[in-house]
């Protein structure tokens, strides 16, 4: 989700996520290999940018965490359903 917004360097997604370079590496590897995200070299740079099929796995992604507190809400009420909610993310 991190690259949702805008396409990123991978120092940048290690410092958002709060992980080291080589560990984002291969998270990007992985992603890359699954053509959930892009990888762009300009020059001695890289941009990380989520890939069509990326963006359309985060769409699922959020319809089913809005379907999933949608339920709890009905279940819980929404205060608890807020709380519970806050604890998730």
């Amino acid at each position: 989700m991190a690259l949702a917004e805008q396409d990123s360097s991978p120092g940048e997604l290690a410092e958002l996520l709060g992980l080291k370079p080589s560990t984002i590496t291969r998270f990007i590897d992985k992603l890359e290999k699954s053509e959930l995200c892009k990888r762009k070299t300009e020059g001695k740079k890289v941009r990380v940018s989520i890939s069509i099929k990326g963006n359309k796995l985060l769409n699922k992604i959020h319809q089913s965490w809005k379907k999933l507190f949608n339920d709890y809400n009905e279940l819980y009420g929404e205060k608890e359903a807020d709380k519970l909610n806050k604890l998730l993310v």
